[in-house]
Parts: C-alpha cells; sequence; structure tokens
C-alpha cells in the first residue's frame, strides 16, 4: 500500500512537472527566444540587435516578430543596417513532421537595408568578421590536414545520408512583402 502511494505521488510530480514545462514552452518561448536572439546577435555582430516583440505560439504555427533591428558598425552612419517594421509567419503545424511542410503565410512590412562603404570596408564585411571572431574563426590560420580529412569525411556522410532520405519540400502559400528599401552609400570623405 505504502509503495501504491509513493508512486501516486510521483507520478502526480511527473504530471505537475510536465504541465509546468509545457505551460512555459507555450508562453515565455517568444520572450526567451528574444532575449537569447538579442543577447546572443548583439556579441556576434559587434553591434546591437534588437526585437521589440516577438511571439511564437506552436499550438497555432504562428510566429510574430516586431521593430527588428541591427544598428550599423560605430565606424558608418548612425542608421540601422537592417530592419524590419514586422514578420508574421503562418505555418501548417501538422505538416512539419512530414515530408512536405505547408507555410500558410509569410507577411513582412517594411524590410529596410543600407549598404555603407568607406575607404577600407564597408558595414557588411564589418559584421562578417565579427561573427569571424565570435566563433573563433581565423581565416589566415594554417589548415591541418588530418582535421580536414576528417571533416571532410563527415560531410560525405551527411551528403549520403542526406541522398538516402527524401528530401523536405516546404510550400510557401503566400508570401507578401510590402515597402523594401535598400541603400547604398559610399563615406564621402573617401571620393
Amino acid at each position: 500500500m505504502r509503495v501504491k502511494k509513493i508512486a501516486g505521488v510521483l507520478l502526480s510530480f511527473l504530471a505537475v512537472l510536465v504541465l509546468l514545462l509545457v505551460c512555459v514552452f507555450l508562453f515565455w518561448l517568444g520572450p526567451t527566444v528574444k532575449l537569447v536572439a538579442e543577447t546572443v546577435g548583439t556579441k556576434a555582430l559587434g553591434t546591437p540587435l534588437t526585437i521589440n516583440e516577438l511571439t511564437i505560439n506552436p499550438r497555432s504555427g504562428t510566429i510574430h516578430l516586431s521593430d527588428f533591428a541591427i544598428a550599423n558598425p560605430g565606424t558608418y552612419g548612425r542608421s540601422n543596417a537592417v530592419s524590419l517594421a514586422s514578420l508574421d509567419v503562418s505555418i501548417d503545424m501538422g505538416s512539419i513532421f512530414t515530408k512536405t511542410v505547408v507555410v500558410h503565410q509569410v507577411s513582412i512590412n517594411s524590410p529596410y537595408f543600407i549598404y555603407e562603404q568607406s575607404a577600407a570596408t564597408d558595414n557588411i564585411e564589418e559584421f562578417v568578421q565579427s561573427v569571424q571572431e565570435f566563433i573563433g574563426y581565423d581565416p589566415e590560420a594554417p589548415l591541418d590536414p588530418e582535421k580536414e580529412e576528417k571533416k571532410r569525411l563527415k560531410e560525405e556522410k551527411k551528403a549520403r545520408k542526406r541522398a538516402e532520405q527524401d528530401p523536405k519540400v516546404v510550400i510557401v502559400e503566400s508570401l507578401v512583402i510590402n515597402d523594401v528599401q535598400v541603400h547604398l552609400a559610399k563615406d564621402r570623405k573617401s571620393t
């Protein structure tokens, strides 16, 4: 009798824990992803990455992002290098684990990009260099032949595995992009 009582308490505790994890997943997934993206993105890019709002609802298959921005590196203009007023995505959640994933709608509002160039470099190259520093990549480092061979074999194995599997197909039923702005700027000091 005592063993049954202990087992019942443990099962009840596990059920409450699972329910709590599901609630956390459903209600705090967006803010958690937002915090991680802002923290890691800012460190990796070397400039602030900001998101005003990010909501993810796995039950309905919707993602909403608003006021996304990546600031220009300090040596460039004061405007953002990339910004987005909003992004809305609606996915058929029943199709996620099938071979054909159905995205009902993607709506992108007011995407803004600026490419700025100075005498020595450009803002995109500075972002790339910041990310390389963040991940510890050194393009000047000599290649280790043994390490490269292991990497090549691993890639071949992955490629064979992918070839054996049927590829996933993603169908986007509706794509709407409003008010795209692309700006090219050159530092006037360098001309």
